[in-house]
């Protein structure tokens, strides 16, 4: 993940006003019922729908207007650099999109007219500037790592195509790494490179998804247009979970199958897969069991893990993991594990986005940041981890959800030398142990 950028969100649900930076590794933390995922539905929606934003017909806004006079003046020419004042000039466009169809955007997500009062794009930096350079020899657009490459003919090019142009840039420079390309490859009705949403409640999920998906109702958008109704049981990411779900095609060699196999090891301690019927029943098998177990007779740490598990064997291409309360129903050492895991997929180059109410989790994060600083991995090995699992603190960002006369402000956690203070963990602990105290006192006294 090469971009930063800070994503201002205003009176949307309970949230009052929060400015989230996304980063490889984002956590959020705070009360029940604050609006974390709320915010991570919207996250997940401009990931997954925001090419939707883009017209492709020539532009005739302000913003629009200077990205293009910026493109005519640079076509043909090789290794053009978009700079910051360029950068900026691009943000600039896109939240003007986002302003125009922000209503329908989350109506799109949440399958219910929601309101809200502000979202932009701001603070956009990037570790290595993306180029643009021009071929002749070239029939479509294409981008590597840090470079834009556009066909070049001796033809003057439309407004139309100019519009694709930009809006590939923008797009490129935004979204890069973390979703979908702007014109990506459809497997099986799914946009390449979408963002997986996990929820919470993953057992439920595991245990009735098949007479979920036969009775939901879906519909097919051809954009965000307004006037349209919306009529289904879940939210968007959920839905598409459900879909991604059916549609798995499980292989022995995926880029992350080998975190999936160290979670089956050091916590399943045995093998989740699915069969290979027309609606995918799952089964475990205990790692000497001899027979294969279905899901409904299994624990439900067999439950919560197994979607985790199973698209990360998966051919499905996503570019973006969400995972809503990763402790669920996990013992505090397996809470140790799984973070562990999430670190590893982190240092793999997936990042990964995780809603929580648990200490243990965040302490297991300060603990991977804190042994970066061992000067070997002698040193790490002899505290059980691997360098695979440390966490550098500029790949993080945490944020604190915190309800106050019924409306929700966003915090951001500052790391420290010992990590992530966390108040909403500290105050409750210390609460704890302040009555825990008073309590002895009392039966002392009585004895």
């Amino acid at each position: 993940m090469k971009q930063r950028w800070v994503l201002t969100i205003e009176e949307f649900g309970k949230i009052d006003k929060a400015q989230i930076e996304v980063s490889p590794f984002m956590v959020f933390v705070g009360e029940n019922n604050s609006g974390k995922s709320y915010i991570m539905y919207l996250l997940w929606g401009i990931l997954a729908l925001g090419r939707e934003l883009f017209d492709y017909k020539k532009g005739t806004s302000q913003p629009y207007k200077k990205c293009e006079e910026w493109l005519i003046a640079n076509i043909g020419k090789d290794d053009i650099v978009i700079d910051e004042p360029i950068q900026q000039m691009f943000i600039v466009w896109f939240n003007e999109l986002l302003k125009q169809k922000k209503k329908v955007l989350c109506n799109r997500i949440f399958n219910h007219p929601v309101d809200i009062g502000h979202v932009s794009v701001s603070s956009y930096k990037r570790l290595a500037p993306i180029k643009v350079n021009w071929d002749k020899d070239a029939k479509r657009f294409s981008t590597s790592a840090n470079t834009i490459k556009f066909p070049l003919t001796e033809q003057e090019f439309s407004a139309e195509e100019r519009g694709k142009m930009l809006n590939y840039i923008c797009w490129k420079l935004l979204m890069d790494g973390l979703t979908t390309p702007l014109f990506p490859g459809v497997n099986s009705g799914r946009a390449a490179g979408e963002p997986i949403y996990l929820p919470a409640s993953r057992t439920g999920f595991m245990l009735t998804y098949k007479t979920l998906i036969q009775n939901m109702i879906s519909r097919e958008y051809s954009g965000l247009d307004d006037g349209e109704q919306y009529k289904s049981q879940f939210v968007l990411p959920l839905a598409h979970f459900l879909k991604d779900w059916v549609g798995l095609e499980i292989s022995e060699n995926t880029k992350y199958g080998d975190v999936a196999a160290y979670i089956e090891k050091e916590i399943l301690q045995g093998e989740v897969k699915r069969d290979a019927s027309p609606m995918p029943s799952v089964l475990y098998r205990p790692e000497h069991g001899k027979k294969d177990l279905p899901l409904h007779v299994t624990s439900s740490l067999v439950t919560e893990l197994t979607p985790i598990i199973l698209f990360l064997k998966s051919k499905t291409a996503y570019n973006l993991m969400i995972i809503e309360e990763p402790e669920a129903h996990l013992h505090l050492n397996v809470q140790r594990v799984i973070t562990r895991a999430l670190a590893r997929l982190v240092n793999a180059g997936l990042p990964i986005w995780i809603t929580t109410h648990s200490d243990t989790i965040f302490q297991q994060i300060n603990n991977l940041v804190k042994v970066g600083h061992l000067k070997n991995d002698e040193e790490l090995g002899e505290l059980g981890y691997v360098r695979e699992e440390v966490l550098q603190p500029s790949d993080i960002t945490a944020y604190q959800f915190v309800v106050t006369d019924k409306k929700t402000t966003v915090e951001k956690l500052n790391i420290e030398q010992g990590g992530f203070p966390v108040p909403t963990f500290n105050e409750a602990i210390y609460e704890l142990s302040t009555e825990t105290l008073r309590i002895e006192e009392k039966l002392t006294d009585h004895d």
